[in-house]
């Protein structure tokens, strides 16, 4: 291989690389959905919600959040700071869709308030 094939080659080799960061951040994205809409196909997720109800555990903090279109359980474990949050506050969560017990809860990866 000469010089000027290795250098086409290392081009070509960066656009392809380039090309899978770029659609690996599309995919990294949260979607921004309605309550309603969460659903297990999604990676992650974003949507605005009102708290209706905290409850403290040893191992983590359950709180309950609504919108316009459906309720739906917030499981948090220590990786975020609950404190500050309270009854009624509206905030944004970003996070993990799954399935315990049938139903659809969240594993937050950020809460903002």
């Amino acid at each position: 291989m000469n010089e000027k094939q290795f250098i086409i080659l290392c081009i070509i080799t960066s656009i392809i690389g380039i090309l899978i960061l770029y659609i690996a951040d599309i995919n990294a994205k949260p979607k921004n959905v309605k309550i309603s809409e969460i659903n297990l196909n999604e990676n992650f997720v974003a949507f605005n919600a009102t708290i209706i109800s905290i409850k403290r555990s040893d191992s983590a903090t359950f709180i309950k959040v609504k919108d316009d279109s459906g309720i739906i359980d917030v499981v948090i474990f220590d990786n975020i700071n609950t404190t500050g949050l309270k009854t009624g506050m509206n905030i944004k969560v970003i996070g993990k869709p799954q399935r315990y017990k049938e139903k659809i809860e969240v594993i937050p990866l950020k809460i903002i308030s």
